[in-house]
């Protein structure tokens, strides 16, 4: 059997003058439909909102803020469970999250779903990589850790029951209230937009990021940030997760809304 499907990306980024620095910025879509692809209009008006978001960019004192994180950027963070729920990271005793299952690894609104058969989806496919007829199923419901990413190979393995060996759409379902809304009640937030390198350990669940986003104060965006890190652990992290909003990023295998976390750490002045 075989399936067709076709791809498509556009996107632009933009360099700006802010004295003796040059803050950069970018934009991009990807979608199996064209259709789903913003207009170039939409594009550059949104390229150059984010680039306006980094002039005068500059760090804030280190500390514990509540973590606003931006729909777009919400696949890096969620993107560090995945080594630790994968059959390789079992076998090879590299999961900080090995003896989790059916345990609470998360607050009760943290809710992942793999969805292969997700319309327009760009992580969808009819089968998995063992050529099994890719089936949904719950990653994390509730809170609580259902299911690892086990092929038919490392199954052998760890005489356990295969699930598939890779994900496909992740899902996580939106709230009602838009993120400002939400974060009117707190003094101070910190946004985080993007990524600027960083790593994750899967062993340990220790993570580090450059962030570039913004202060947020009573839910209002008050100073471009950059020159800082977030640094946490995934074991604990998701537990302080406190809301999700009503935007889903469409054009990503990662369908998040922006998320919002309390108390974690950033480092910055």
């Amino acid at each position: 059997d075989t399936d067709r499907g076709a791809w498509f990306a556009v996107g632009g980024d933009c360099t700006l003058t802010d004295g003796e620095k040059r803050p950069e910025a970018a934009v991009h879509y990807g979608a199996r439909y064209l259709s789903d692809i913003p207009s170039a209009e939409a594009i550059a008006r949104t390229l150059r909102q984010r680039g306006d978001e980094r002039i005068g960019a500059r760090p804030i004192e280190s500390g514990s803020y509540p973590m606003i994180l931006d729909a777009r950027a919400a696949g890096r963070i969620l993107g560090t469970l995945g080594g630790p729920l994968a059959g390789a990271s079992l076998h090879q005793e590299r999961s900080c999250l090995s003896d989790k299952q059916g345990e609470r690894i998360g607050s009760d609104l943290l809710n992942i779903f793999d969805e292969p058969g997700l319309p327009r989806g760009l992580g969808s496919r009819p089968w998995d990589g063992d050529g099994r007829v890719a089936r949904a199923f719950p990653v994390i419901e509730n809170g609580v850790l259902q299911n690892f990413y086990i092929g038919q190979y490392y199954a052998r393995k760890l005489n356990r029951p295969a699930t598939t060996g890779g994900r496909s759409n992740w899902v996580i379902p939106p709230g009602n209230a838009s993120w400002q809304d939400i974060a009117r009640a707190w003094p101070k937030a910190v946004r985080v937009t993007g990524f600027l390198g960083g790593n994750s350990n899967s062993t340990s669940g220790d993570f580090s990021f450059g962030i570039q986003g913004q202060l947020i104060e009573h839910g209002e965006a008050t100073q471009p940030l950059a020159e800082m890190n977030v640094t946490g652990n995934i074991r604990t992290l998701f537990h302080t997760l406190v809301a999700c909003a009503d935007d889903p990023w469409m054009w990503s295998a990662v369908r998040s809304p922006t998320l919002l976390f309390e108390d974690v750490q950033f480092s910055g002045a």
